[in-house]
């Protein structure tokens, strides 16, 4: 049976059928293939043929190597090595086979020929397999990495079989797994290659006897039989059936079981495999028995005895002849030995000095050869090992950068999750909805915190994320964090316990860091204590520059030999995998970040009376590189996780028409549920809205409606958020509109880098509707108030300054030409939008913004003024200042004049002849 299963590790390319070999041997006969393709040919066909025509196939590959010889074609020698060396191994004769692979290796590392070179490796690990050398696993690792380096699919699927099976036979089922899977991975894809039916049924035995991946180990064995059959291959459809046949007996399926074994039946004795066929009676033994079919089963007890006996008969005799034939031999060198010494003594003085000679230069050249071998042999490794960690350092950067830039994909879909969910909330629902709602929620939080977790341990093993030492109240930080697991214990009816003997002082710490350690811990003894049950957590402070954090629960506790696993990615003890808790995250990443601080952590536990973990920190500022020290003033507060989110209502853009009446808000977000989300929430508070799903799509609407505010993703297509911001800040006519930046990257840069643009704010995916809303009304009031301010300065004439804004610089212009034609009656908005190379609509929107005012009132409010100061220093009569300031109806000048002042003109001249300033 093994000499079956190997015989399949070297299978070729395709079906090798016999028609394949005939099409080559009737191109051969044909004598068209002359030179170098009639020695490939002849390789090919010696190597498709050596397993049914083991004697044809030698004569094709001897006549491939004189060929070779005489062309001086290094290649074709190599191959023919190769298939000379394979059908030694058929015979079998291991030593003369190793002769040819050393040949064949020779060979192709001198003509540098990577793929001969690969098949003489993989060719010597199987011959000294046979001879149980350790060796072999050497040769295969070779082969494998002179497959990994040319991408030979085939290869590398062979060497990752043959290097699983050296594992498994030191009993290391979980590396063999490995290696298993590798191949198959490289073969995702192929149906063409008969390799694969041998690496799923390897994997398949791993997993038969595991009863939680039943499923799996079904899918293993069908895709295997499939290949099989494909190929019509009897040999791998035997070893199939066979593990098939374990499968259903392990389930207890005992009819499936008997038909497998039954076709394993047949096919044994068809290939003549008695040792499979041995596996095969007994295996329907214990089926008939089970079944109740006795006297079936008693017929197969008798043929697995009869079988037995004759193999072990057959065995027996082998091994009589093996010894009679070692004996022999032994017997021969030892007469051979006893006349080359007599003849040494005959002729030991007269070659004395020859001999001398000659054994220094053979010694000389020995030590040579030895040490030149060493030396590649060293460089070999060298190379494999510089391979090797290139691969991992590409396959470390490939996962680093996946999960940074599918977080911006993540957070989106989720804020649309618990966005909708959190107003359906809001509303009246019945019991049970409500209920379902609330779960959904929940789980999407935890996803959203998954997420978090895994970006987080990503940082961490490529070593992008660093710390960031602020000072801040430590005790009233843990207070908050702890705090927020009181209602939480009330829901499972657990007793916390909080001891933080801290005192009030500033301590030295990174709050994100310190905030997820402290979670983690809490959350984890919550998860495995029972109702009843009592979690502790506290604080000290030891030797006044460490902090101490005990957490301490009454749950379930943890076996020993399952204590020093805890802290591994994704690994759950048993029990937590029996009640389906957790994904083995939280403490890696606690390890993680406390390892980030040069911190330590510890775990005692007992089966049954629970567990306590115990970190300790650095708090103190001598104990962190400068580099990771902000020494600001800025106070630490504690923060609050969780999103609160409203409904979707899939609005669009507002239209244009209202705008003028209401608050706008520009839109940008190149994801269209988001979009139409964000839209139909505004507009629902009364907000216009317009939108946009870019950048370059923004500015134009920005530039052609003015709106009060805009919101904005950071990361867009064409334009992103921070380009974006740069231009309409850069622009008088946009300066003014408060930005909000809304983004699922939440690294400090990223915020600095907006802020620097000019935004306004920065929003953090998932993001709480309420909390936007309170973000736009808070920044449209600021803007309101300070246009009442920009409105009380339009008659002062600050003196210009370079670190003026735009928005000072576009007010001292607007006065400046209504100055100018301040005694122009005719003079319209359309004239000033005109001078300020605005459109009406542009100029509206801006003055609006800036002043509270409309264009009409701005050039009304500055005409008044002006004539309320004329008035007050008696430059002229009341009818002819009326004039000067553009007035053309006395009536209409006396009505504005008392609207805005309170007093007609006339009753002010009479006020402001005393020294008194009359306040608006």
């Amino acid at each position: 049976m093994k000499k079956v299963l190997l015989i399949m590790l070297f299978m070729p390319l395709g079906v090798c059928g016999q028609s394949a070999a005939d099409s080559l041997g009737a191109l051969l006969s044909s004598g068209t293939l002359e030179g170098t393709h009639r020695i490939d040919a002849l390789n090919r066909l010696a190597y498709q043929i050596r397993v049914s025509f083991p004697d044809s196939a030698t004569a094709y590959a001897q006549e491939a190597l004189r060929l070779s010889k005489d062309r001086a074609y290094e290649i074709g020698k190599c191959d023919a090595y190769v298939a000379l060396g394979l059908l030694a191994w058929l015979e079998p004769a291991a030593e003369k086979g190793i002769e040819y692979g050393l040949l064949a290796l020779k060979t192709g590392d001198a003509v540098g020929y990577k793929k001969g070179m690969m098949e003489a490796n993989m060719l010597l690990g199987l011959l000294y397999t046979e001879l149980d050398n350790r060796k072999a696993e050497d040769f295969t690792s070779r082969g494998l990495t002179l497959a990994l380096e040319i991408q030979n699919v085939e290869g590398i699927a062979r060497a990752c079989n043959a290097l699983g099976n050296h594992c498994r036979r030191r009993n290391d089922g979980k590396e063999a797994l490995c290696y298993y899977e590798t191949g198959l991975r490289h073969l995702a894809n192929r149906k063409d290659i008969s390799i694969k039916n041998l690496l799923l049924s390897n994997v398949a035995l791993y997993y038969i006897n595991r009863d939680e991946e039943r499923e799996k180990t079904k899918l293993y064995l069908e895709e295997a039989l499939q290949i099989a059959l494909a190929f019509k291959n009897k040999s791998a459809e035997l070893l199939t059936r066979t593990r098939m046949g374990m499968y259903y007996a392990n389930l207890n399926d005992l009819s499936q079981a008997d038909e497998q074994y039954t076709r394993c039946e047949q096919l044994s004795l068809e290939l003549g495999t008695k040792s499979a066929l041995l596996e095969t009676y007994a295996g329907l033994v214990a089926i008939k028995t089970k079944t109740g079919r006795i006297a079936e089963a008693q017929a197969y007890q008798q043929k697995y005895f009869n079988l037995k006996d004759s193999l072990y008969g057959l065995e027996s005799s082998r091994q009589i002849a093996a010894l009679e034939t070692q004996y022999e031999t032994e017997k021969k060198d030892q007469t051979i030995q006893l006349l080359e010494q007599e003849k040494r003594i005959h002729q030991i003085w007269r070659n004395a000095l020859i001999g001398g000679v000659v054994l220094a230069l053979a010694i000389a050249f020995l030590i040579y050869r030895l040490q030149r071998s060493r030396t590649q042999k060293t460089k070999q490794l060298l190379d494999i090992q510089q391979l090797l960690n290139d691969k991992l350092k590409e396959v470390d950067k490939f996962k680093t950068d996946f999960f940074a830039n599918i977080s911006h994909e993540f957070r989106t879909p989720l804020t649309l999750i618990l966005a909708p969910l959190e107003n359906e909330l809001k509303k009246k629902l019945p019991a049970g909805g409500k209920k379902n709602l609330v779960l959904i929620r929940r789980n999407a939080n935890r996803l959203l915190e998954l997420v978090n977790q895994l970006l987080d341990l990503s940082k961490l093993e490529s070593g992008k994320m660093d710390l960031h030492i602020r000072q801040g109240e430590l005790k009233l930080f843990l207070m908050a964090i702890t705090e927020s697991f009181e209602s939480l214990a009330q829901y499972k009816q657990i007793e916390f316990i909080r001891n933080i003997n801290l005192d009030d002082k500033s301590y030295w710490f990174d709050q994100d860091k310190t905030e997820k350690i402290v979670t983690n811990l809490v959350s984890n003894a919550f998860k495995y204590t029972a109702a009843g049950g009592t979690v502790s957590i506290s604080a000290d402070l030891v030797d006044n520059r460490d902090l101490s954090l005990v957490v301490t629960d009454t749950g379930t506790g943890i076996p020993k030999e399952e204590q020093e696993h805890v802290f591994s990615a994704f690994y759950q003890t048993k029990q937590a995998a029996s009640q389906q808790q957790g994904t083995g995250l939280g403490l890696p990443l606690v390890k993680e970040l406390i390892k980030l601080y040069h911190g330590t952590i510890s775990l005692q536990s007992e089966p049954g009376q629970g567990t306590t973990l115990t970190a300790r920190i650095p708090v103190h500022k001598e104990a962190f590189d400068a580099s990771v020290v902000v020494d600001d003033s800025d106070a630490l507060s504690p923060f609050y996780i969780g999103h609160q989110t409203v409904d979707l209502a899939g609005n669009h853009t507002t239209s244009p028409s209202l705008l003028h009446n209401k608050d706008s808000v520009l839109v940008i977000e190149d994801n269209t549920d988001l979009r139409e989300f964000m839209a139909a929430t505004l507009q629902n508070n009364n907000y216009a809205v317009l939108s946009a799903s870019d950048g370059e799509e923004a500015l134009q609407l920005a530039l052609k409606y003015v709106p009060s505010l805009v919101l904005s993703d950071l990361m867009m297509p064409r334009m992103d958020g921070i380009a974006f911001t740069k231009k309409i800040k850069d622009d008088e006519r946009t300066s003014h509109i408060p930005v909000i930046l809304l983004t699922a990257k939440n690294e400090p840069q990223a915020r600095i880098d907006g802020l620097r643009t000019g935004a306004d704010d920065y929003l953090t995916k998932p993001f709480s509707p309420d909390e936007l809303l309170v973000r736009i009304d808070n920044l449209i009031s600021q803007r309101k108030k300070l246009a009442q301010k920009f409105r009380e300065r339009i008659l002062v004439s600050p003196t210009p300054a370079p670190e003026a804004s735009l928005d000072d610089k576009f007010l001292d212009k607007a006065r400046s030409i209504v100055d100018a034609y301040l005694g122009d009656y005719t003079f319209t908005v359309e004239q000033m939008a005109e001078e300020m190379n605005l459109s009406r609509t542009q100029l509206f929107r801006k003055i609006k913004a800036l002043t509270g005012l409309s264009p009409n009132d701005f050039i009304k409010d500055i005409r008044l003024k002006r004539a309320a100061e004329m008035i007050r220093q008696k430059v002229d009569i009341i009818t002819q200042i009326g004039y000067a300031v553009g007035f053309n109806d006395q009536s209409y000048f006396t009505k504005c004049f008392k609207k805005q002042f309170g007093v007609t003109p006339t009753e002010y001249s009479m006020m402001t002849s005393t020294p008194k300033i009359i306040s608006q």
